[in-house]
């Protein structure tokens, strides 16, 4: 019998690449919400802490807060450029 270019199940090995790409790229989206929760819940945390700890009130929660939303803004304009060059080229 001639070898085929398809699986054991009958698909293309093309298509598990396909698919292989996708869980990557999805997996990408989720370590970055992951990333932006814990980068803003983090923030917060600290700045609340460190009000807390100087009785400054709530201005150091709100400026890491803002400073915390400002990174993970960062990360994500960062992903997506890298996902758009991925795929153009």
């Amino acid at each position: 019998m001639l070898a085929s270019p398809n699986d054991e199940d009958g698909r293309n090995s093309d298509s598990h690449v396909n698919e292989s790409k996708a869980q990557y790229k999805g997996l990408q989206y989720i370590a970055l919400g992951t990333e932006i929760a814990f980068t803003v819940a983090g923030s917060a945390w600290l700045g609340w802490w460190l009000d807390k700890r100087f009785g400054s009130g709530p201005w150091l929660l709100l400026s890491l807060l803002l400073l915390g939303g400002a990174s993970s803004m960062f990360m994500l304009f960062k992903l997506a450029s890298k996902l758009s060059k991925e795929d153009d080229g």
